[in-house]
């Protein structure tokens, strides 16, 4: 009799640590979801590419990773928003203070040549001349240089108006993250041309 008592506690006691751990895990996904939901409501934001002026390292359909809280340095690529009523995806070449120059196909900062592997041409100057920027301005420039509409047009940008600075880690990752973001795309379009992904697509030009 004993032995069964002592084996009916047992299995009680096994049952409540099961349903501990349970209640855990439960607790801990939701701890996480929430951290998520919170990390993308006030933190990051995803944006589709719509435009060519950042090839070859960015793409049209490009879906990346922006950080709404980053402060944007050297060779950062970043989200510039209210620019003639849309959003433009750059690479920030100058900030507060320095001066910048463009000749002879090159950028300088500060009298120095900028070393943009990342280019396929030399930059046109577009009318740009030999400018010391504001404490509070961010030079940018596309990395497809000849259809790129940038600070050499538009003129430098106020740190006020960077909406985010994109993730390298979601550019190293671009491929992925586009595949898996096309596939309810092509879902929403077989059944009437919705998109059903739900990516929060920022508006993007040239």
């Amino acid at each position: 009799m004993k032995k069964v008592r002592d084996s009916l506690l047992e299995e009680e006691i096994n049952k409540r640590k099961s349903d501990r751990n349970l209640l855990i895990w439960v607790l801990v996904i939701l701890v996480v979801m929430m951290t998520l939901v919170l990390l993308n409501t006030f933190v990051f934001l995803n944006i589709q590419v719509q435009q060519s002026s950042m090839e070859p390292t960015l793409y049209d359909g490009d879906i990346l990773v922006v950080n709404t809280r980053r402060t944007p340095t050297y060779g950062d690529i970043i989200i510039v928003g209210d620019v003639e009523d849309y959003w433009i995806i750059k690479r920030v070449i100058g900030l507060g203070g320095d001066t910048i120059e463009i000749k002879d196909g090159y950028v300088y900062r500060n009298g120095s040549r900028l070393k943009e592997e990342y280019l396929v041409e030399l930059t046109d100057a577009k009318g740009w001349t030999k400018r010391t920027l504001a404490e509070d301005e961010i030079f940018y420039l596309g990395d497809n240089r000849d259809v790129s509409k940038d600070s050499r047009s538009l003129g430098p940008c106020k740190t006020e108006n960077i909406v985010g600075v994109v993730e390298e880690w979601s550019i190293k990752t671009k491929g992925i993250r586009t595949f898996f973001h096309n596939i309810p795309v092509r879902i929403g379009e077989f059944f009437g041309g919705k998109d059903c992904s739900g990516t929060e697509s920022g508006k993007t030009g040239i």
